[in-house]
């Protein structure tokens, strides 16, 4: 540790932090008879546990008549003793209000908590393995915010619990691994073949998505596909939406005709229709005048 103290350096190597604490640590250190002590406290200020980087503020005091002064931290697990310090673009101290922290293939990422007039917003910013903060970041609705809880491991909305859990029985008529889940008073989401959390659907600003009623599922390699139906005054109309795999709903749908969803019910695994069979069986005698197996 470098103090700066009266125009001079002075040097000290002092462990000052031991592992990742949800208490604030407090180290001192002496510096003479006639200089007193520097008070260090480290406060963990990330919302997550200990199985991934935390988020640590430091705040050095070095007596009541010098203005304390502290910066923002990583510290990459809670083996590791080395923080990480976050700067600007221009190497200064970074402010800010973070709560989350992922590690990444390149550095990390960060969620940002604003509070203003209006209410809490929050964002998402990159952070490079040195410690460089993004000049910008990324708006997060609350769904998105929740959907990232899993990712980060933490309780970012502080509701209690991580992630969406699926609750009450599933909203779709399938009977496939892959299932749709109503999320009260937002909307739906999609809890995924042998997963635990919930993805929201979400249109393409990331706000819930509630143009209709899903009724069936089914995974693919880039996501999955949607059956959903709208109930209008002259009946019920049925499309076919993809989805992304983090619960993007596509723009447009592709409307189906009766024939259609019926096909699709054994895609789908599902009773599309409730008229009591999936797919269309085979009744009475064949009409054809042939005797093959066609």
């Amino acid at each position: 540790m470098h103090v700066d103290l009266r125009g001079k350096v002075l040097e000290y190597n002092t462990n000052i932090f031991v592992a990742a604490s949800d208490e604030p640590v407090v180290s001192t250190i002496s510096l003479g008879n006639f200089l007193g002590n520097i008070s260090i406290t480290t406060s963990r200020i990330d919302k997550g546990d200990n199985s991934g980087a935390g988020l640590f503020y430091v705040d050095v005091s070095i007596s009541n008549s010098v203005p304390s002064f502290g910066s923002y931290n990583i510290l990459n697990s809670s083996d590791s003793n080395d923080f990480i310090s976050l700067t600007d673009a221009k190497g200064k101290a970074w402010s800010g209000n973070p709560i989350g922290v992922n590690t990444t293939s390149t550095g990390y990422e960060m969620i940002l908590e604003t509070v203003g007039k209006k209410g809490t917003s929050y964002s998402e910013i990159t952070v490079t393995s040195d410690g460089v903060v993004a000049k910008k970041g990324s708006t997060l609705t609350s769904l998105q915010l929740i959907g990232e809880e899993v990712t980060y491991g933490a309780d970012l909305n502080q509701d209690g619990s991580i992630g969406l859990l699926p609750s009450g029985t599933r909203a779709d008529y399938g009977s496939g691994a892959t299932e749709v889940y109503e999320i009260s008073g937002v909307g739906h989401g999609i809890l995924a073949d042998g997963g635990t959390y919930l993805t929201p659907l979400t249109d393409t600003k990331g706000k819930a998505w509630s143009s209709a009623t899903p009724i069936g599922v089914e995974a693919t390699s880039t996501g999955y596909n949607l059956i959903t139906e709208t109930v209008g005054k002259k009946g019920s109309t049925f499309s076919e939406y993809s989805v992304s795999s983090d619960g993007e709903v596509s723009k447009k749908g592709v409307k189906l005709t009766s024939l259609q969803l019926i096909s699709e019910e054994v895609t789908y695994n599902a009773d599309l229709n409730l008229d009591g069979s999936i797919g269309l069986l085979p009744s009475g005698d064949r009409a054809d005048y042939g005797s093959n197996t066609t």
